[in-house]
């Protein structure tokens, strides 16, 4: 009791001690400016300006129209400009309320289209719904008759031998450190007010605080009451804002609560895992596609009933409030039946043990205390694995008919899918699923839960008598607690997982229409929001690509209204971005390290979703998705071709690669059919993926260790195998640098985006500081697009392509204006000047930092004693003691490399240049008795960076790896910015020139 009573308080100590270091400080204690800087007019200020403007205008007698609205659209600017920094900013430090703000007005969340966060009842009404809605109807008897084939499905699993120790072992505080760095820190904390930020802010004082609490908790068994006190949140899922069913609970328990519950569900997993008491058509909460593959399932069922018509009947179940009705006795016995010990059991079950839940969004408050009868609180670590384990039962029993469920292939005849709560059953016989149907409802029956009639669905499909290879859909009658469920038709849907179920679902293309419409209206949202360019890139790529990436691989959509959303999108970012109308579209798919945008297509994303789709499935480690996947593949190859079976007898493998690479054609074993009826099916769409592509099935040779392994898919160019992991960010990499060697083979356009790579790109992904005029300019001149009178000869805009500076008679081209015209050379020193400076300050912090002795840096000075040419290298570095010298040059050519060969690249040029020219210095150095290490920093003046420098900052000027990489990424910044200022400057200095010279009017009135 003494040990709870410190447990107790250890949460609002630390809030009490903790919260007020981790508050940012406020404005007011920054340093304040220094007084010889000017102080530059903000935005605010000078919106007061043009509002007082405004007033003056229209407070004279006679008032100027034409004054008064230029007034007024000087004000509207400078509000825009206002609100564009606001939402930006903003963005930085809470990028998902950002753009759930920008994305509310076009998002149906209800029926009303406005997102919503409060219980329309007051809280009294909700604390007496609850009440009633988790009270047990009747008291569940776990050794009731009804229970007996569950009882038994239990009882049947072989003894538990393996991992004790994780019921044995003490928490050590390794295993609470790995819990808390593994934690979301943006998780909501309960009612204590400490979040995870905090616990993870202050890790190293509070680990073994921590430590010792869990300890405590786990040899008493029992955790402190003031941890079972949750904060339960109702979030709106759809439909009527005052129905319970269509509201959420979401418990909110104290993180430190959590992080414990954390440790003990490891355990729990490991244990299952290791026992092999998971069960297989379970896919809920593992870490695993068991989305994905319980819808590959579903596709493989319809899809073999259309190539060969055949019976096929499926149920799926919609359980009511699942989670906060299942026997909490219900999950304590299972957990003894399979093995779990005592000792940890009791653990868990204290965790439920007298414990309470508030509502607290109501619509006048926090509710009264409720307390917890039955069911999983939705929100806790252990939750999940709790619950899952008590219907194991279930589905263990439902998997112990196979004789029930439809043949698939070598002897896999699948009855059940389940994941969490969404369950569903299939069989190929009228009598099979009324059977599994019985076993459902016996199971409803035993536990007093209920499932929703009404919101579950059949499909009965049977071969139609009166037409040759079609199917009709009939209805067995089926019911539940008297209700009838409802039967679908060939037309009709059924909506599992998030993806629609059903003959018609996979049976024809499947129109996308509202959801792109949707998709495009959220783009055209963001687009216009006032974000950056980069936050825009960003929010498109996480909110918006992210809707298609779950249903795609499920789904036949139409490809041109695929292709209408990527014109949608091409248009809106072109227009973002000011592209010309020349500038290629394959800027916006190249990779970003290569200079590109890095987006994809929807038609080439659904591509990368089927290859990777049948991929994991053809090599999945469950065994039962692999062979189904493999069979579904051999039945189309079957409709398609006369094989010799006698041959292919044990190459299926062999078979199943050359039928996907569209080569099976080519082997003497296998004839092609002149006509086939096979249908079109997820493997004919992978066969014309591949050969887009241009990838292949391919068997890998044993290494080691590592046997042989077929149907693997190599990506070039290394051609490494992918894995599960990244093989669709290795597919999308590969239609990537497709774009990418198109861009490359552009004459004009691709000459100099071969040198820009890694740095010199963060500024599309990253806030770099750039304006968005500077990241215009970047996206030009990266293309060669900027108009330069060349350029625009070039495009036949006009006839003169010479410098528009007078006395400069030379072609106007991007490299001559930021490089070599004669007006723009202060321009151009000062950005050399610019970089220099910035590599002289990191410079001298790295000899600081190692405060070595007899050490000289030098900044654009000749070399002492030196009797050749007068030469003045940017940086040189004496160490006296050591008798070592550094001498570095920098440069900022105009960047260009027209081949792949990077000996071309005007970098490459400019470095060897440079070693050429400063070598006297270093023989010179060398005759005295030092040791001269000579080298060239050089950077591109649109920011490209030569990779050799950052072996530069390291190796010879000192520098960690950290501050050379930010030192690469400030300066390819800068030089982006210094160009953007020497073109603005040349374009003004040449306006100003016309404007100076007569028109030819005036020169004709002249001569008369």
């Amino acid at each position: 009791e003494v040990g709870e009573g410190y447990l107790c308080s250890l949460t609002s100590a630390l809030h009490e001690t903790l919260r007020p270091y981790s508050r940012r400080p406020p404005p007011e204690a920054s340093a304040p400016p220094r007084r010889h800087h000017a102080i530059p007019d903000t935005l605010h200020d000078r919106l007061t300006d043009a509002l007082a403007e405004v007033a003056t205008t229209r407070s004279l007698p006679a008032p100027d129209r034409v004054q008064t609205k230029k007034a007024r659209r000087r004000v509207a600017r400078f509000r825009n400009a206002i609100r564009r920094a606001d939402i930006r900013r903003q963005f930085k430090t809470d990028e998902c309320r950002v753009d759930q703000t920008i994305l509310a007005p076009v998002t149906q969340d209800d029926d009303s289209g406005q997102p919503t966060r409060t219980w329309p009842l007051p809280a009294a009404d909700l604390r007496e719904f609850f009440e009633n809605s988790t009270a047990e109807r009747q008291p569940f008897d776990y050794d009731s008759p009804h229970g007996a084939d569950f009882r038994a499905s239990l009882a049947a699993l072989p003894p538990a031998r393996a991992a004790q120790d994780q019921f044995d072992s003490p928490i050590d505080e390794e295993e609470v450190e790995t819990a808390l760095l593994r934690a979301s820190r943006t998780s909501a904390p309960g009612l204590d007010g400490v979040g995870y930020d905090i616990l993870h802010r202050f890790r190293a004082e509070l680990l073994p605080a921590l430590h010792a609490a869990y300890q405590f908790c786990w040899e008493h068994r029992r955790i402190p009451s003031a941890w079972k006190v949750g904060a339960m949140k109702l979030l709106h899922k759809r439909g009527a804002l005052d129905q319970a069913q269509n509201w959420r609970p979401i418990c909110l328990q104290n993180c430190v609560y959590k992080l414990y519950a954390t440790i003990l569900a490891k355990r729990l997993e490991h244990w299952l895992t290791d026992n092999e008491r998971h069960c297989p058509t379970q896919k809920g909460f593992w870490d695993r596609d068991g989305c994905h593959e319980h819808n590959f399932l579903s596709a493989m069922l319809v899809d073999q009933v259309r190539r060969k018509p055949s019976k096929l009947y499926m149920i799926w179940y919609d359980l009511r409030n699942a989670f906060g009705s299942v026997p909490t006795d219900l999950i304590w016995r299972s957990m003894a039946e399979i093995g779990v010990d005592n000792a940890f059991v009791a653990r868990c079950h204290n965790f439920y043990d007298d414990s309470f839940y508030s509502i607290i969004n109501a619509a006048d408050g926090q509710s009264d205390p409720i307390r917890h009868q039955q069911g999983v609180y939705q929100g806790c670590p252990l939750s999940p694995l709790l619950f899952i384990t008590a219907l194991s039962s279930l589905t263990r029993t439902l998997n112990s008919q196979p004789a029930l469920g439809v043949p698939m292939g070598d002897g896999v005849q699948p009855t059940t899918a389940a994941f969490a709560d969404d369950i569903k059953t299939c069989s190929a016989t009228r009598d099979g699923i009324k059977q599994l149907h019985r076993i459902m409802t016996k199971f409803l029956r035993w536990t007093n839960m209920r499932a929703n009639a009404s919101k579950c669905a059949s499909l009965d499909l049977e071969p139609d008598r009166t037409r040759s290879r079609a199917l009709t859909s009939v209805d067995i009658g089926l019911e539940l607690d008297g209700d009838t469920i409802p039967a679908l038709s060939l037309t009709d849907d059924y909506k599992y997982l998030g993806i629609g179920d059903g003959f018609n679902h996979i049976r024809r293309r499947y129109s996308m229409r509202a959801k792109l419409s949707e998709m495009k209206t959220q783009c055209t949202q963001l687009l216009k929001s006032g974000l950056a360019p980069w936050q825009i890139d960003r929010s498109i790529k996480t909110y918006v690509y992210s809707q298609a990436t779950y249903f795609l691989p499920h789904v036949r959509p139409y490809q041109n209204q695929l292709a209408g959303f990527d014109n949608h999108l091409r248009k809106g970012l072109r227009h973002l971005l000011r592209l010309p109308k020349t500038a290629t579209n394959e800027l916006l798919y190249a990779p970003t390290n290569m200079g590109g945008l890095g987006f994809i297509p929807l038609t080439e994303l659904n591509a990368v979703l089927q290859v990777a789709r049948a991929w994991k499935m053809l090599n999945s480690t469950d065994a039962t998705n692999q062979s189904i996947a493999k069979n579904q593949v051999l039945q189309a190859i079957d409709k398609r071709y006369q094989l010799d079976r006698q041959h292919w007898l044990d190459r299926r493998d062999e078979l199943i690669e050359l039928f996907l690479d569209s080569e099976l054609h080519r082997s003497p074993f296998a004839t092609k059919k002149r006509t086939n009826i096979d249908i079109a099916s997820l493997w004919s769409d992978v066969q014309r993926d591949l050969l887009n592509m241009k990838l292949q099935f391919k068997t890998t040779p044993a290494l080691g260790n590592t046997p042989e392994r077929t149907l693997q898919l190599l990506l070039p160019p290394l051609n490494r195998p992918v894995t599960a992991k990244n093989i669709v960010f290795g597919l999308s990499n590969t239609y990537r640098h497709q774009h990418l060697r198109r861009w490359q083979e552009l004459k004009d356009q691709g000459r100099l985006i071969r040198t820009h790579k890694g740095p010199s790109n963060r500024f599309a992904q990253h806030d770099t500081g750039l304006t968005d005029p500077q990241v215009h300019f970047a996206l030009r001149a990266r293309l060669n697009q900027v108009e330069t009178r060349s350029t625009l000869k070039r495009q036949r805009v006009r006839n003169n392509d010479r410098c528009r500076q007078p006395g400069c008679r030379n072609v106007e081209t991007l490299a001559h204006v930021l490089n070599h015209c004669h007006n723009n050379t202060d321009a151009i020193r000062g950005r050399h000047d610019g970089a220099l400076a910035a590599i002289k300050r990191m410079t001298q912090k790295a000899i600081e930092r190692a405060s070595p002795t007899n050490v000289e840096l030098l900044i654009d000075t000749s070399v002492a004693n030196f009797a050749g040419p007068a030469l003045r290298p940017d940086i040189q570095l004496y160490n006296h003691t050591t008798k070592q010298a550094t001498i570095v040059d920098l440069a900022i050519p105009f960047k260009d490399q027209p081949t792949s060969d990077p000996a071309t690249s005007s970098l490459h040029v400019a470095k060897t240049r440079k070693m050429h020219k400063y070598t006297c210095i270093k023989n010179h150095l060398e005759r005295q008795g030092w040791k001269v290490h000579l080298d060239a920093i050089v950077y591109g003046s649109i920011g490209a960076v030569l990779p050799s420098n950052h072996t530069v900052y390291t190796k010879h000027l000192g520098m960690l790896k950290r501050e050379a990489t930010t030192l690469d990424r400030r300066i390819s910044m800068q030089m982006i910015q210094s160009s953007h200022r020497i073109w603005r400057q040349h374009q003004h200095l040449g306006h100003q020139q016309e404007q100076d010279q007569p028109s030819s009017t005036q020169r004709l009135q002249q001569q008369a």
